[in-house]
This record gives structure tokens, C-alpha cells and sequence, in this order.
């Protein structure tokens, strides 16, 4: 007899019950019925994989609405979930479903039925969806995308996962990705430990990096966006090879529309390799003497890598007063100026505490605006 292994999410002892008995009365299937009262205890237990389906509450202890399904759907973005509402949370659920999950369940209309029917067509459902995305990404090649920043701390990857947020709001296929060998700052931006990142990558010969082994460490966000996470121990740290790093971006390349690579702040093979894979490069420099002298060496390289001037273009992360006109940047550099990000540290720090990029935290923001203009710039070119 099969054996379905179902995640219920549910902090209410009398609802957890009733869905257990339900479960318990069906004949046909087994239910092996694991409990998580905790948002928290959820996502760890999805963790460790091994999960078939998830039945979610929405309104937990430490998590409300929306934000449930959207870090459960981020932790396991392979599991289908089903969603447990009270009749006042239907328009609610209605929109968890439009961001990804299987279907919603009104706990006071349920009989062990149809609990049991709705389970086996989600992972029925959230199975063709998958070979369905897989077989369209095969004939797709997207655009690359990099970033790099002239030094380190000019906010390169602030600014590479916002870009990624805005194309992903305009519904589009995006992967942002961490090609960094070293410690990934993804994960505190978006506040999300990943069970899978980069790293358990680099163990595998380049020919057998492929879209099967990327899928399974690839993280979907609440908006559409995927993540593919940089190294987040020190244990994990390991160089990354040039024929790694072009297995990597090429293989990115033909699962989404977009793909969004934050690059090392240093000259690297692996830097090499993706850059020349790059439809656009993203040059991030702040107004001040250090860092655009920084830029003129990175261009420097850049043209020694044979990356032609106009693949590369400049964003220009302004964090306080304009220290240095546009026009001297653009001389001294010449580069096109494809952006301004105006100061935001405040709205960043708080959009950092809430685990999402400043698009998502505050979208009328000036410098949410302008982030969404470079994306629309970089893709457009």
C-alpha cells in the first residue's frame, strides 16, 4: 500500500486530531501524519527532507497570512501544500494559491474524502507542473546578467537581488545566483537559512552539472524568484574552477528567462569564465575617489578578459551626498551609467530585518524605483 508523508502545520490539538482521525479512516492509501505547531518547527522538519505534501495553517503562533506559505514555499519549494483556512481566511488563500500553493481546504467543510482526494491531486498536480516547467526550459536560453562591484561593501549584492525581485514581479523567469566560493550574503539579506547552496556543487565533475542537480538547490522565493545560495560555512568555502563556473551559468541560462549572477568584488577564474557568458555586466561603484580608481582597474581587467566596453555598464550606489558628479564618474571611467540608486540605508536595514529586498519592503521607495529602472534598462538593452 502507498505511503503519503504528510507535514500538518496546525497549532489548534482538536483540529490536528480531526485531521489525523480523517486520514486514519482512509483505506486505500496510508497517511504517515507528521505535526509541526510552529511555523519554526516546520521549516526545520522540511529541512531534512522526506516530506510528500504539507497541510498548512495559515494563522500560526509566530506567523500570520500570507507569510506562512510564502517561507514554507521558500524552504521547499518541492513539496506541494495545501492550505487549512477558517471561512474568513478564503480570499486569503485564494492568493496563497495564485503565489504557488496546490489548494485551500475550509477546516469546517472537510470529511476524510475529500482531505484525501485533495492531498493525492496536489502531488499529482504540483508533479506535471514541474515536468511541464522542465520541459519548456529546455528550449529556453535567458539572458545572463552580472554584477560586480568595483571593491567590496559598495552593495553589489543589494542591488543584483533587487534587480532579480523587480523582473520577477514583472512575471518573468528569474534566477539569481551567489558564484561565490566563500560566504553567501544572500541568506541574512532574505533572512533564510537554505538546506542545499552552492557549495555541494562544486563535488561534482563540470559535465554532470546539470538542470536536474541545480533544480534540487535551487530555492523558490515568494515572488517567483529563485535562489541559488553561495556558501554559508566555513567548512563549505572551496574555489570554484572556471569550467564550474561556465557548467553553472550555462545551465541557469537555459532555465530561466533571466539569470542574475552576484559575482566576487575580486579576479577570479570563475568570475572569468561567467563574465564571458554575460549579455550585460553591471559594474556597481559609489561616488568617491577609492572606489571609482577601483572601477578604472576593474575595467582594466575586464578589457584584458576580452569583455568588450559595451557589455559593461555602471550603477552607481550613492549611500549618502553625491561625493562626485556623474559626468566626472562617467569620464574617468567610460562607461555608460545605466543607473543612480539614491541613499536608502535606513529602508535597507529594515527591509533586511524583514528578510526581504527593499522592492518587496518598501516598492515606492526612491530607491526601490530606481533599482526597478536598472532591471528594466538591463533588459531591455
Amino acid at each position: 500500500m502507498d505511503v503519503i508523508r504528510v507535514l500538518l502545520v496546525e497549532d489548534n490539538p482538536g483540529d490536528a486530531r480531526l485531521i489525523r482521525e480523517m486520514l486514519s479512516e482512509v483505506r486505500e492509501v496510508t497517511f504517515d501524519v507528521q505535526r509541526a505547531d510552529r511555523l519554526s518547527a516546520s521549516l526545520e522538519r522540511l529541512a531534512e527532507g522526506g516530506i510528500d505534501v504539507v497541510l498548512l495553517d495559515l494563522s500560526l503562533p509566530d506567523s500570520q497570512g500570507l507569510e506562512t506559505f510564502a517561507r514554507v514555499y521558500a524552504q521547499a519549494p518541492e513539496v506541494p501544500v495545501v492550505l487549512l483556512t477558517g471561512l474568513d481566511d478564503a480570499d486569503l488563500a485564494v492568493r496563497a494559491v495564485r503565489e504557488g500553493a496546490q489548494d485551500y481546504l475550509v477546516k469546517g467543510q472537510l470529511d476524510s474524502g475529500l482531505l484525501a482526494r485533495a492531498i493525492r491531486y496536489a502531488i499529482e498536480r504540483h508533479r506535471a507542473q514541474v515536468e511541464r516547467l522542465l520541459r519548456a526550459r529546455r528550449v529556453r536560453a535567458g539572458k545572463v546578467l552580472g554584477f560586480m562591484g568595483a571593491k567590496g561593501g559598495v552593495g553589489t549584492t543589494t542591488v543584483a537581488l533587487n534587480v532579480a525581485m523587480a523582473l520577477a514581479q514583472q512575471k518573468k523567469s528569474v534566477i539569481a545566483v551567489e558564484l561565490r566560493s566563500c560566504w553567501g550574503t544572500f541568506a541574512p539579506q532574505l533572512g533564510h537559512t537554505p538546506a542545499e547552496n552552492l557549495r555541494s556543487l562544486l563535488d561534482l565533475d563540470p559535465r554532470r552539472i546539470n538542470e536536474k542537480e541545480l533544480n534540487t538547490r535551487l530555492v523558490n522565493w515568494a515572488s517567483g524568484l529563485h535562489v541559488l545560495f553561495g556558501p554559508q560555512k566555513v567548512e563549505e568555502f572551496m574555489a570554484i574552477s572556471d569550467d564550474q563556473a561556465e557548467a553553472i551559468i550555462k545551465a541557469l541560462a537555459g532555465m530561466a528567462d533571466v539569470t542574475i549572477v552576484d559575482l566576487p568584488g575580486y579576479p577570479c577564474e570563475a568570475s572569468r569564465a561567467a563574465i564571458q557568458l554575460c549579455d550585460r555586466l553591471a559594474l556597481v561603484v559609489e561616488p568617491e575617489a577609492v572606489s571609482v580608481a577601483s572601477g578604472r582597474l576593474t575595467l582594466e581587467l575586464l578589457e584584458a578578459w576580452g569583455v568588450g566596453g559595451g557589455v559593461v555598464g555602471l550603477v552607481v550606489v550613492n549611500r549618502a551626498m553625491l561625493a562626485m558628479p556623474l559626468t566626472t564618474i562617467q569620464s574617468q571611467l567610460g562607461c555608460e551609467i545605466i543607473g543612480v540608486v539614491p541613499p536608502a540605508m535606513e529602508a535597507c536595514i529594515a527591509a533586511q530585518k524583514r528578510g526581504v529586498p527593499l522592492l518587496l519592503h518598501q516598492p515606492e521607495h526612491l530607491a526601490a524605483v530606481s533599482l526597478t529602472e536598472i532591471a528594466n534598462k538591463l533588459v531591455a538593452d
